[in-house]
């Protein structure tokens, strides 16, 4: 039997994956260059001139991190948490997927519950002093669901955010799921 919803929902989670990345690489071409820049002792001022980067947002960014050092130090670091950060879930997103894939879309119950649960995850995540899903034992169809909704949410924001740090205007060309 054919879940063409589960379908459907499979391929608009794909497609927004899809944006995120293409949100990531949007943001690394933005940057290209620029903590090779600060290693070689580029002074900040001169790359806020090269750079037609959000500053504002950049330097709000890294005060909510509590980095300490020099400005410089603060920036590469950041630059480079921000990435990793972002490759990780993205990179859990799509091993969720593939699981799903594997395991879960040839079952039309469990593909229901599955994208039910994700539903669920995206919306919990919006809700203050929200935390990933904790899941004891073997997680059901449903949880799974949940985790990649959940994660899925977090991985926009992050992305999001780096793209306000490109300029004001880059987030509105991305369409999210």
């Amino acid at each position: 039997m054919v879940n063409r919803w589960a379908d459907k929902q499979l391929k608009n989670c794909e497609a927004a994956l899809l944006s995120l990345e293409a949100g990531l690489t949007q943001f690394n071409q933005a940057t290209t260059g620029l903590i090779d820049s600060l290693a070689a002792g580029t002074s900040l001022s001169y790359l806020q001139q090269t750079y037609s980067l959000n500053w504002h947002k950049i330097w709000q960014e890294i005060a909510q991190e509590n980095l300490w050092g020099p400005q410089s130090y603060q920036l590469g670091e950041w630059l480079s948490q921000q990435e990793k950060d972002v490759e990780k879930r993205l990179l859990q997103l799509e091993l969720l997927i593939s699981e799903y894939r594997l395991h879960i879309h040839h079952s039309v119950q469990k593909a229901t519950d599955f994208w039910l649960g994700y539903d669920e995850g995206k919306v919990r995540c919006r809700t203050p002093y929200a935390q990933e899903p904790f899941i004891i034992g073997y997680p059901t169809s449903y949880q799974k669901g949940e985790l990649l909704g959940w994660r899925y949410a977090i991985a926009k924001y992050k992305v999001q955010n780096l793209l306000e740090c490109c300029n004001t205007s880059s987030c509105e060309l991305f369409t999210w799921g």
